[in-house]
């Protein structure tokens, strides 16, 4: 900042404290030496005034010190911290006084590299200072430390920490700045302007913030260079906040990428209520091209707690977006940003894995929130959008977020593999739309009691529009156990709607979803997933009565679907069947087919049944005329351990179906009950009447209706 804006700043320092009379100390050459004129003499002769003060500077090009572009003062030994308050150091006054020879940067260079070990380039601890147009580099603790109580609401802007006032050559402090024991309330940046600090190029982070409180990080640069176009990074973290630091604010566009592993790391017990807003993380100055952190844009972990990312941080470009890790890391929330998007929210920058990631017990943590204006928009990395990974990570909710689409939810931007990528236990997956990908969801790994409700799967935001997952809406695989899929809807996706694979997915419940218009089918079970239960039968389906009738296993839970395919697109209800495995329901339905599934006792989900077709007036009377009366043959026969019986009658009565032995004893009453006109199935599993299981051996099954009967042989083999 080398503008009129730096005689505000001080007139605000001698507003705040009380408008004493000001003192002006210049420095006139780059000598360390404390004689007058000195930048040492002039702290020392600030500290021992008791008000405001400022420290300007007119050093002639004839110093020795000066190269043509800036001039050094290499300290030393440590220069005095700044003591007393409301002292300001204005590098900027340099290119005011004497011309400016370095437009893009700093005019003073504060080098380090000959002052010792463990010091700061300034040390601040008292109160409303500003430091403005220096670049401070090569100390072996940090360029800035702000320490103590004491230390509170200084302002640090237009200043290079690690980085020469060429703005290329990094020169680097140990950590570029540090706000330590308490420093509060602190400003380092501004809210817009020309005075953005570049803390760039440093031997470990560029802010380091340990048990400080209410700082405000804003509108810097931090791991790039001046320009914000390529990478000088820190070699660690662009941002530290740790040791049970809280309430800091980083905020206002701050550029944070090209750090060597995280762009901002919050981590310890204690570190809570600090918030990320407004920010780009992972991206160059525009926000439409890549320069990355090289691990995590944002890592959260190590029990920190209550932190909020939220309000259109673009973290994007990076390895990782984000992620939440470690068991007690808790009650964090991650809202309304974009992950994987550029600066316009209409095209991808990747984050190269995950988007966001869940992991290694850290619960009750919410990515999105209450309402669609929290929801984050995570679309276009090269794994997948969301995920959660580890046995005990648990109880975070994930709501009204969309994973695969831009910013208009009208275009394709799918993550390469995965919507969502999950598992742990209790996990809650709500009104999140899921288009574009490979798959929508996948739950992979050990997954325990997850939900997933009110989701979109292949469905765009406006609930009309299809974008679809290219293999499949939702696969649960490995160990997946009691999860439960419900209200969803799970729309047009390429492979199946909802797939379940191998034995140890099961006791998964999908209750109440609408499926329909999935590629492969609605609902697969492969290898024995869900304990490889078996479909119902639907016998019959009146439009006229409302009535559908049909068999399931004894005491299933039976839920109604009308679909004009073989999937299920509009619940219609659900009934029980009872202890004999039969069910009918009466409701309102037109087709022009019913379907149905059925969930046993345990919690296991069928795939949907045949469909039924559902006649139209003129087919029901067409088959009361050409319908005909009798029984078919059983199927399997002979059978060991279930056969199915088949039986016509022409028009809606009472039947009786039993199943005798040789000797005309009956064995098995099947039905006794009225039937509509057409052709119904009924099952026999081998037990008489008192359940137990009939001698193997020849039987006969007779039907009887309205004094006409008919009878088929059966073989019944053990």
């Amino acid at each position: 900042m080398k503008s009129g804006k730096w005689t505000l700043l001080l007139v605000m320092q001698l507003w705040l404290h009380g408008f004493c009379p000001a003192s002006t100390y210049t420095v006139t050459n780059t000598k360390d030496d404390g004689s007058a004129n000195s930048l040492r003499w002039a702290i020392q002769q600030a500290n021992s005034h008791a008000g405001p003060d400022e420290i300007q500077f007119s050093i002639p090009t004839t110093d020795a010190g000066f190269n043509g572009q800036y001039w050094t003062i290499a300290p030393g030994s440590p220069l005095p911290e700044l003591s007393a308050p409301a002292t300001g150091i204005n590098g900027s006054s340099q290119a005011v006084n004497v011309g400016d020879y370095n437009p893009g940067g700093p005019e003073i260079l504060l080098d380090g590299r000959s002052a010792g070990s463990s010091v700061a380039g300034l040390q601040i601890t008292s109160a409303g200072n500003t430091i403005n147009g220096l670049s401070i580099c090569g100390f072996s603790h940090c360029g800035i430390f702000l320490f103590g109580s004491g230390a509170s609401s200084n302002m640090i802007t237009f200043c290079f920490l690690g980085l020469a006032p060429d703005g290329v050559t990094a020169i680097s402090n140990h950590v570029g700045m540090v706000l330590s024991i308490g420093a509060g309330q602190n400003t380092i940046g501004s809210a817009g302007g020309p005075e953005r600090n570049c803390i760039s190029g440093n031997e470990t982070h560029g802010i380091e913030i340990y048990q400080a409180h209410d700082n405000f990080i804003l509108h810097n640069l931090i791991g790039t260079d001046p320009t914000g176009t390529f990478a000088v990074g820190n070699a660690y973290a662009g941002i530290w906040i740790t040791g049970a630091s809280t309430g800091n604010v980083i905020s206002a566009e701050n550029l944070i990428s090209g750090n060597g592993l995280y762009g901002i790391l919050i981590d310890e017990a204690g570190t809570r209520g600090n918030k990320a807003e407004h920010n780009l993380i992972g991206t160059d100055i525009s926000g439409l091209n890549r320069i990355g952190n090289n691990t995590v844009g944002v890592m959260i972990g190590g029990k920190a707690c209550a932190n909020v990312i939220e309000e259109r941080n673009i973290i994007s470009g990076n390895a990782y977006g984000l992620i939440i890790t470690d068991a007690g890391t808790d009650s964090n929330r991650v809202s309304g940003n974009w992950i994987g998007l550029d600066a316009t929210g209409m095209d991808t920058l990747p984050n190269y894995l995950h988007g966001l990631r869940i992991e290694n017990g850290a619960r009750h943590n919410t990515v999105g929130g209450l309402s669609a204006e929290l929801g984050n928009i995570i679309s276009g990395n090269g794994w997948s959008g969301m995920c959660t990974a580890g046995d005990s990570t648990a109880y975070n909710t994930f709501a009204f977020n969309w994973c695969g689409l831009d910013a208009s939810g009208n275009k394709d931007l799918g993550n390469v593999f995965y919507g969502a990528h999950f598992g742990g236990l209790r996990n809650r997956f709500v009104r999140n739309v899921f288009c574009g990908n490979l798959f929508g969801l996948v739950m992979s790994g050990y997954s325990e009691k997850c939900l997933l409700q009110q989701n979109l799967i292949g469905l765009a935001p406006d609930g009309n529009t299809v974008i679809p997952n290219d293999e499949g809406g939702a696969r649960l695989q490995d160990i997946a156990y009691r999860d439960t899929l419900c209200d969803n809807q799970i729309i047009g996706n390429t492979g199946w709607g909802v797939e379940l694979k191998g034995p140890q997915a099961r006791k998964i419940t999908l209750s109440q979803n609408s499926i329909t218009l999935n590629e492969s089918g609605g609902i697969l079970l492969t290898d024995g997933a869900n304990e490889g239960v078996a479909p119902p039968i639907i016998e019959t389906a009146d439009p006229g009565t409302g009535r559908v009738f049909g068999y399931a296993s004894p005491l299933n839970i039976v839920e109604l679907f009308e679909d004009a395919g073989n999937q299920g697109k509009t619940f219609l209800g659900q009934v029980n069947a009872d202890a004999g495995g039969t069910w009918e329901w009466t409701g309102g339905f037109s087709g022009p087919n019913v379907t149905a599934t059925a969930t046993d006792a345990e919690g296991n989900t069928t795939a949907f049944s045949n469909p039924k077709a559902v006649p139209t007036a003129v087919q029901q009377a067409d088959a009361v005329v050409a319908g005909r009366f009798g029984l078919q043959p059983n199927h399997p026969n002979p059978f060991n351990a279930s056969t199915m019986l088949q039986f016509e009658i022409p028009h809606s009565s009472g039947i009786e179906l039993c199943v005798h032995d040789m000797l005309g004893q009956k064995v098995r009453t099947l039905a006794n009950r009225h039937f509509e006109a057409g052709m119904h199935s009924v099952p026999w599993d081998g037990l008489d009447d008192a359940g137990k299981t009939a001698a193997a051996g020849l039987y006969v099954c007779i039907l009887k209706s309205g004094g006409r009967a008919d009878v088929k042989k059966l073989l019944f083999l053990k």
